[in-house]
């Protein structure tokens, strides 16, 4: 008798414990048709990268939670990983009243600035990454990183992360982003220096009218030997129950040199909360002569 009552203790103490854990597997599925810019030929692509993740939390009382997310990237047409297997976000820390800490692979603060900013998401033909980035290539993710998110004052949140200087790395790349979030507006400003000292400074706002949301985000970026570049980007998203359309503007000047003057248009339909058909079309008028200054593409996603 005492042995069952002991080993039911265990059993009642180990579910205790299970039931303050989670962990949750999610992924993406993203599959089409597309020709991008100055590309001549349709070929089987994503326009959003394909995932598989796992995330999870701990709850170590007081308030205290521990958390973690791994993430691999890969493309669904031949099933090859990305050369980074966890190279979406390979991160573990705390969290609490404090906000969060999270060490390890991911996203720089200035990121989110920039991905909101487009309101294609960095996704397909007619994306806006480059010109939300400012022109040379910012970093997307800290390798090596320290990430603190602050909770939210009044709408009001911070970002902040480092990357630490390892192996052959002479210097560390900072970023920083203050959010706000209230009702139907938002807004952020960010900036960042990477570990190849370029310099990013990006403000981006939007409001939602119900019926639309409109959005903007300007920024300028700097190298190390003091090329410059100075970016705009205006974007509607219009909700039609199942049905979003999207529209964007976007110019680009690097050294002086318009590189990017682009319209985009696409659609979305949603066949369920998980699954999607979708479609772009860009042109970008300063697309290199020579080359076809369109692109369009067709496809379906599927989250889980």
């Amino acid at each position: 008798m005492k042995k069952s009552l002991i080993a039911l203790a265990v059993l009642a103490a180990s579910g205790t414990a299970f039931a303050q854990s989670t962990v949750t597997i999610y992924g993406k599925l993203d599959q089409g048709f597309a020709r991008g810019i100055g590309a001549e030929k349709f070929s089987l692509s994503q326009a959003s990268g394909s995932r598989i993740g796992f995330r999870g939390t701990e709850d170590l009382g007081g308030g205290l939670k521990a958390n973690f997310q791994i993430e691999n990237r890969f493309t669904p047409d031949d099933g090859v990983a990305a050369s980074t297997f966890w190279g979406g976000r390979s991160i573990v820390g705390l969290s609490g009243g404090f906000g969060q800490i999270d060490l390890g692979r991911d996203y720089t603060a200035a990121f989110w600035t920039q991905l909101a900013g487009d309101v294609f998401g960095w996704d397909g033909v007619a994306n806006n990454a480059a010109t939300t980035r400012g022109g040379p290539a910012t970093s997307v993710r800290f390798a090596n990183g320290i990430t603190y998110t602050s909770p939210s004052f009044g709408g009001i949140t911070l970002r902040a992360n480092s990357s630490v200087k390892e192996g052959a790395e002479t210097k560390n790349g900072t970023s920083m982003q203050l959010a706000y979030n209230n009702g139907p507006i938002s807004a952020s400003i960010a900036s960042e220096k990477n570990a190849a000292s370029l310099k990013y400074t990006g403000f981006g706002a939007a409001y939602n009218f119900g019926a639309a949301r409109v959005n903007a985000l300007i920024s300028k970026s700097e190298t190390a030997a003091g090329e410059e570049g100075d970016a705009m980007v205006l974007g509607l998203t219009v909700p039609m129950g199942a049905l979003t359309l999207k529209a964007s503007y976007a110019t680009l000047e690097v050294a002086n040199v318009k590189t990017v003057q682009q319209l985009g248009l696409g659609a979305r339909y949603a066949l369920s909360k998980r699954t999607d058909l979708y479609t772009s079309y860009a042109n970008n008028s300063k697309a290199a002569a020579g080359t076809k200054k369109n692109g369009m593409e067709f496809g379906m996603q599927h989250n889980f």
